[in-house]
């Protein structure tokens, strides 16, 4: 069992576009992520099987009690990535900025 210590990827973003650090996630069936700070802004997640072309996926919101599927992360959160499995990298990335601090890190267990 391979477990992903807690990895940060985006740092006090503040810019609509900023990609934060790609995190390989290969041989992990699950993934979390939790996104921190005051903002007024939209974090997505991404995967990709090489590193060059990226999509966004979905992410379970745990911090609401719909646990709904969403690709837009508006408040700060914590975020299950449920199937990762067979994918290489996953990343967080402001799409959309107004104001403040995001930080996004992720954590995993395979």
């Amino acid at each position: 069992m391979r477990i992903l210590a807690r990895t940060p990827s985006l740092t006090d973003a503040a810019a609509n576009g900023v990609v934060g650090t790609a995190i390989n996630v290969a041989g992990l069936r699950q993934a979390s992520m939790q996104v921190g700070g005051t903002f007024v802004g939209e974090v997505t997640v991404e995967a990709s099987q090489c590193g060059d072309v990226w999509f966004e996926i979905y992410g379970r919101d745990l911090s609401d009690s719909s646990h709904a599927l969403d690709k837009k992360i508006t408040a700060p959160g914590l975020i299950a990535l449920e199937n990762l499995s067979g994918l290489q990298f996953v990343r967080a990335k402001v799409t959309a900025y107004t104001s403040g601090a995001i930080n996004a890190c992720f954590a995993g267990i395979g």
